[in-house]
């Protein structure tokens, strides 16, 4: 079931939160010279996020926001219910996206010539991730609709606030946020 609802957005404060307060103003001092995953996957070893310590909202998602850096890099938890989907969306010039704990299928789009077509479609499950690099100052980039296969946990870094991302309609061009 699609839902076109934005998910509340929350403030974490969580028993492991200096760590993570550390571990993200280290790593969006030179975020694309690191490799994220690697970084991710060690921080998450040693200080976990579990599924439990973040909110639930049925039928949807819920944002806790981890860390904001004065470069507008965010990082955020994303806690999803099983079975939503998402509206097709798009994100600032950079994301990184990873599974901490799920399973989650993701559509991919591209905009030609002001439509949007399909491309590749992804599975991805706990520990796994995906990044996109795209132009700055566009928020259409690595546009893309998930579905919710098992309640899940994901981490999510963006070079900017994701919640200027465009959504689009399948059968338009882009529809902004209300």
């Amino acid at each position: 079931m699609i839902n076109n609802t934005i998910a509340p957005q929350t403030y974490l404060a969580h028993p492991n939160h200096n760590h993570l307060r550390e571990f993200f103003q280290a790593l969006f001092q030179a975020p694309f010279s690191h490799d994220i995953a690697a970084e991710a996957a060690a921080c998450f070893g040693k200080y976990p996020l579990p599924m439990a310590d973040f909110p639930r909202v049925r039928g949807a998602y819920s944002r806790t926001i981890l860390y904001r850096a004065d470069n507008k890099f965010e990082a955020l938890a994303a806690r999803w219910s099983k079975g939503y989907t998402t509206v097709i969306h798009g994100h600032p010039d950079f994301l990184f996206d990873y599974i901490v704990d799920g399973d989650l299928a993701v559509q991919n789009f591209a905009l030609l010539d002001g439509k949007l077509q399909k491309t590749v479609a992804r599975r991805y499950r706990t520990g796994e991730h995906f990044s996109v690099s795209g132009r700055e100052g566009a928020f259409a980039n690595g546009i893309h609709q998930v579905t919710v296969l098992k309640e899940s946990l994901s981490l999510h870094i963006y070079s900017d606030n994701a919640l200027l991302g465009r959504v689009f309609d399948e059968q338009d061009d882009h529809v902004d946020r209300p």
